[in-house]
């Protein structure tokens, strides 16, 4: 199995792209959905931009945003954050170094103390996805035809449980600091008024190689402050084939992550039981 592999990736992967979508509060059984769109209409108020702190004539202040977004984040209680890597090229074997198209979703309900996070590798198959649940973790990995279970206690206390939920809050912020952000304009994401921002000269330590050259980056923030989406995309060439990398975050159902047992923790219960 490759727990430790699938760690590591995570690392790239939220380093990468800062921070689709698992939908935790309906079957948490079921396989991460692919990302959507953030729903809009656009509308002509860019004059709100002005009421932002946020929005610096016409620039985004990464600072103030990253501040807004995990306060308001917090607030809520509860959160999902999904995100994916998808990767093309066009030789037959993948060009080296390269990333593995993957998803990785993370959900938490601060009230409940439960968690949840699934990593899965689209090409290979493999998954690893951890729920956890008062003083208990439960493992499930999938690699091809074969599943393993099991079940870890954790020592955490809810100040130590807050503080994780808070850091993987912040996450999704972090490649906010590395693209030069510039107003674009207002639509209507539901009832809420959001921002929308193009990026451009990427600053960052850049996880794909450097002949991979040409990116561009769209952020939508609502209005308060919460970064709804967040995608990258590179394209260039490496290994002597074209590439193209996108790399796409967003934070789903803020303050109505319910996390629901999923039904393979049962299993997991049994083959613990059974290892005693």
């Amino acid at each position: 199995m490759r727990r430790t592999i699938a760690i590591l990736a995570v690392a790239v992967l939220l380093l990468g792209a800062g921070c689709t979508a698992l939908a935790p509060g309906e079957d948490p059984d079921a396989s991460p959905t692919e990302p959507t769109e953030t729903p809009a209409t656009e509308t002509d108020d860019e004059s709100a931009a002005d009421e932002q702190p946020w929005i610096d004539d016409g620039e985004l202040d990464a600072d103030a945003l990253e501040g807004a977004h995990v306060d308001a984040v917090m607030d809520t209680g509860s959160f999902t954050v999904a995100s994916e890597i998808a990767s093309t090229h066009d030789g037959e074997d993948p060009p080296i170094p390269w990333f593995e198209n993957q998803t990785l979703d993370t959900a938490w309900n601060l009230e409940s103390e439960r968690q949840l996070f699934d990593n899965e590798f689209r090409d290979t198959p493999e998954q690893l996805t951890l729920y956890a649940e008062g003083d208990t973790m439960y493992v499930r990995e999938i690699a091809g035809d074969d599943t393993q279970y099991s079940a870890d206690a954790i020592d955490r206390t809810a100040e130590e449980f807050t503080e994780e939920m808070r850091s993987d809050a912040r996450t999704g912020t972090g490649a906010i600091y590395e693209w030069s952000f510039t107003f674009e304009g207002t639509q209507q994401c539901g009832e809420l008024t959001c921002y929308r921002f193009s990026g451009s000269d990427f600053e960052g330590d850049r996880d794909v190689p450097e002949t991979v050259t040409d990116g561009e980056a769209t952020l939508v923030v609502d209005e308060r402050g919460i970064i709804r989406e967040l995608t990258q995309e590179f394209e260039g060439e490496t290994d002597g084939q074209a590439v193209r990398v996108v790399q796409t975050s967003e934070y789903l159902d803020v303050g109505g992550t319910t996390l629901p047992e999923p039904a393979w923790v049962e299993d997991a219960r049994e083959e613990a039981g059974g290892s005693d």
